[in-house]
């Protein structure tokens, strides 16, 4: 038993439970497992600190928190806003068993979801599966964590699930230390940011052929405005995601939402050109996604053509669109 304490020896573990004599029996059945690194916290607040100030490998957590929203609060440590390692082993408890309540949970994004009252077994049961192993990651616009399929089918590390770093067992099994754990994050999150780009474009891309299908009589007015909202909201998304970045995503993302934001507020004749450019940017979305060396150039032209339709210079103009 000595010697699996220690080798748990460099795992940071947070536990929050609002219930004290729950609270001090998972402390012992955590103490028990080797988790010494343990920190305890009793309310949502204490939690989003220490989760912000430490590396943290596992979170064993009450959904029900006083002054904090759980499930925002898990999708924000999923999405790097919160802390320092998105994937933290995440395993929630909760009273409610409803369906609905389950499915909540998990599309938060945690790891494991555990009924209590529950054995101290069962939650270090969980945690030895996790420590062999965890399901790979999707991320799209509204979304980042384990996948929630029920079957991980034996093709998916070809599409769009991302495998991603498990820190507990790196440091428990592989013996990593600080250095290496903060490198497999950083490169996990980088595969991760691809994944997302990809998923993203090609909402954008389906977007984009439901607002074409307008002009064909394939849409109603509602969902013409739906869509276009989608797109506003979509390029935001991107735009966030890639400010900063080499890859021109940013240009072509604040294009696709000053034109979108364009098309909602009129219904002038300039809609016909409108959707010429919107057909364009579809494309180029496609290209750019695929890594394609001609989509900086495109996505240059079409800035500036967008510019001259909403009145406001386009940065750094190469060439025109002819």
């Amino acid at each position: 038993m000595g010697a699996q304490r220690n080798a748990f020896g460099d795992v940071r573990a947070v536990l929050c439970e609002t219930n004290p004599a729950l609270r001090s029996g998972l402390q012992a059945a955590l103490y028990g497992k080797g988790l010494r690194d343990l920190i305890i916290c009793k309310d949502g607040g204490s939690l989003v600190s220490t989760i912000e100030a430490e590396m943290v490998d596992l979170v064993v957590c009450d959904i029900e928190l006083p002054g904090v929203d759980f499930c925002r609060m898990t999708q924000q440590i999923r999405q790097r806003d919160c802390g320092r390692n998105p994937f933290a082993l995440i395993i929630s408890t909760l009273s409610d068993a409803s369906v609905a309540e389950v499915r909540r949970v998990i599309n938060a994004g945690v790891d494991r979801v555990v009924r209590k009252p529950m054995s101290m077994t069962v939650l270090t049961s969980h945690i030895d599966d996790l420590t062999h192993g965890r399901r790979p990651f999707v991320a799209t616009e509204r979304y980042v964590g384990p996948s929630r399929r029920a079957h991980v089918r034996a093709d998916d590390g070809k599409g769009d699930l991302v495998r991603v770093p498990n820190t507990l067992r790196s440091k428990l099994v592989d013996k990593a230390d600080d250095q290496r754990v903060q490198t497999m994050i950083d490169h996990g999150w980088s595969n991760l940011q691809r994944q997302k780009v990809h998923s993203s474009s090609a909402g954008i891309v389906r977007t984009i052929k439901r607002v074409l299908s307008y002009s064909q009589g394939g849409s109603s007015p509602e969902g013409l405005r739906t869509d276009l909202d989608r797109l506003v909201a979509m390029s935001d998304d991107l735009l966030r995601s890639n400010r900063g970045t080499a890859d021109h995503l940013a240009d072509l993302a604040a294009s696709l939402k000053s034109l979108a934001l364009r098309m909602a507020a009129s219904s002038s004749p300039e809609q016909r050109v409108h959707l010429e450019l919107l057909a364009n940017m579809g494309e180029v979305v496609r290209l750019s996604a695929d890594g394609n060396d001609r989509s900086a150039e495109i996505i240059q032209q079409i800035a500036e053509t967008v510019s001259r339709f909403s009145g406001k210079p386009a940065a750094a103009p190469r060439s025109k669109l002819h």
